[in-house]
Order: C-alpha cells, then structure tokens, then sequence
C-alpha cells in the first residue's frame, strides 16, 4: 500500500524519496505538505514466508 502511494505521488513530487523499512515493523512513506508540514504514510511490513526468509 505505501508503495502504491509512492508510486501515485512519484510524477507530481520529484524530490520524494522511497519509502523505507522502520525497524519497528513499519514501511513509511515521509513527505511535506506546501506549509511544510511533516506528513508520513506508514503501514505494517507483511510478514514474510518461509519460502521468502
């Protein structure tokens, strides 16, 4: 979901950078708002198989 939002802001916001894995469990999207306020998307990482691990 955070990269799909990424994705969709990628063309109007060219400085943004990729969304990053917190150490929490959270992939989080961080970006500025026009009065420079700070905003970020965060949603859980899922969880990986054991075909994936």
């Amino acid at each position: 979901m955070i990269d799909a939002v990424h994705e969709a802001l990628r063309s109007r916001l060219p400085d943004l950078q990729p969304p990053a894995d917190a150490p929490y469990g959270m992939r989080q999207l961080h970006l500025c708002d026009p009065d420079g306020y700070g905003l970020c998307f965060q949603a859980p990482i899922r969880e990986r198989s054991r075909a994936e691990a």
